[in-house]
């Protein structure tokens, strides 16, 4: 299931006209937040229309990611370094809730 563009929104602080117009700028982006639930969630754009929602997975934990795609975007590309980035950030959260 995917994310709402207004939920997205509502994660990273911004309008649904500034989150759209975020996701319009030709320049990959991400900004952590919360979910309704206060869990961290990434929101990641291309800068091309595609945006994604990485949270913790809820098979792998900690160690895993969850993608959801936000409102009806098909698509949506990203440089595996800052796939890496978010992973490392989720999972170093993670090793801060457990200790």
């Amino acid at each position: 299931m995917s994310l709402s563009i207004k939920e997205a929104a509502k994660i990273t602080g911004k309008t649904v006209p500034q989150f759209i117009g975020w996701t319009q700028t030709f320049q990959p982006d991400y900004i952590r937040g919360k979910n309704k639930h206060g869990d961290t969630v990434f929101i990641y754009t291309d800068g091309d229309v595609g945006a994604v929602a990485l949270s913790t997975s809820e098979v792998f934990g900690w160690n895993g990611l969850k993608i959801q795609m936000v409102a009806e975007v098909n698509y949506c590309d990203i440089d595996s370094g800052t796939l890496i980035d978010i992973s490392d950030q989720i999972e170093s959260e993670g090793e801060e809730y457990e200790e």
